[in-house]
């Protein structure tokens, strides 16, 4: 059993929608290869030792991202068709994935935080996930489309 938290359905809708809005919906979600997810949060112990991470595809990177900034949602569809995040929407991801990290952590659990947030292109290689529980989601990010979404946590 992890010693942090396995982020439930209902924390997640509630985290989303304070991101994007009364919109939002989670369902549970398809198993996904991590190489099919866009970005990739990982947080660490006080120790710097991977204890948990956030993946997301592009669409719903790129939904969270620009909600934060109230960029509109044809922006977000611009972003997905060209395969590419703006800079300000990868900022904007970063501070959504530090958001994330508050539904892996419980009263009980030891203190993590977020370390990087970076296309899985360029990470992905290098970590192992193993021991690591996983939960996928399937996200609605309400007027800004949708997306996949999964946590693996130690």
């Amino acid at each position: 059993m992890p010693q942090y938290n396995i982020p439930s359905k209902a924390d997640l809708l509630d985290t989303l929608t304070m991101l994007v809005g009364d919109d939002a919906q989670v369902k549970p979600g398809d198993t996904t290869a991590l190489e099919n997810f866009s970005h990739l949060a990982q947080f660490v112990d006080d120790d710097d030792v991977l204890v948990g991470a956030c993946l997301a595809d592009l669409p719903l990177c790129a939904a969270m991202g620009a909600s934060l900034s109230m960029i509109g949602p044809a922006a977000v569809e611009d972003m997905v068709a060209e395969k590419a995040l703006t800079d300000t929407v990868v900022s904007n991801l970063y501070e959504v994935m530090n958001i994330m990290s508050s539904l892996l952590m419980s009263d009980r659990s030891p203190h993590l935080r977020l370390t990087t947030v970076a296309a899985c292109d360029d990470v992905l290689s290098e970590l192992t996930f193993d021991g690591f529980e996983r939960v996928d989601f399937s996200v609605e990010a309400g007027k800004y489309g949708t997306g996949e979404m999964s946590f693996l946590v130690n």
